[in-house]
């Protein structure tokens, strides 16, 4: 018997799973801004094969879930109310990261990407790289980086130069240390969760 399982969703087959598995205690962590989407049944279908299935609609919204642990705790109860224990993270996102930054990089082996100083940097961030955004002039930047979502693969190729970065490391990891070197960054993104950090 599973005692505490903490886990990032309790969404789809995530739910299934938990309920499954049947933990004493459940508890969900943050992870991107899936948290913050009112819904993920926006139609009135998939809301009654929700029901019916008795799985969740949003993240913490199962009935076995004890509780939701999250950055923005106001921002999570104005969409689904207080209905589980919510706890906030002990430290900001940002804060962790600068505390703790050589131990992510090791843990998803991250090494530093080298760039000269003063350097002006474009990172197009989101599901499918650059797809739907507006024209970009990327001869005004020194270097074009792409990162799309981990769930995506980055085997997309694109009518221009750019160097793709493993989709699996979190973009606010490069954004950190890009800012150490002192390179000015700009960042393009289709629902990227880095912008809430």
């Amino acid at each position: 018997k599973v005692n505490t399982l903490f886990t990032h969703s309790d969404v789809g087959g995530e739910g299934a799973f938990i309920r499954k598995i049947s933990p004493v205690y459940c508890y969900i962590y943050e992870e991107g801004s899936a948290a913050y989407i009112k819904t993920f049944c926006n139609t009135l279908n998939s809301k009654l094969n929700a029901f019916l299935r008795n799985q969740s609609c949003y993240i913490g919204g199962l009935n076995c879930v004890t509780g939701v642990v999250v950055y923005y705790p106001d921002a999570y109860i104005n969409l689904h109310g207080e209905c589980k224990k919510i706890v906030k993270f002990p430290i900001d996102f940002k804060s962790n990261l600068n505390k703790n930054y050589e131990q992510f990089y090791d843990i998803f082996n991250y090494r530093s990407l080298k760039i000269t100083n003063k350097s002006c940097c474009l990172i197009l961030l989101g599901e499918l790289g650059i797809n739907g955004l507006n024209p970009i002039d990327y001869k005004k930047y020194d270097v074009v980086l792409i990162k799309n979502h981990p769930h995506f693969s980055s085997g997309e190729k694109l009518n221009f130069f750019g160097e793709f970065i493993d989709s699996q490391i979190p973009v606010e990891f490069i954004i950190l240390d890009l800012y150490k070197q002192g390179v000015a960054i700009d960042l393009y993104h289709s629902n990227s969760s880095a912008v809430m950090y």
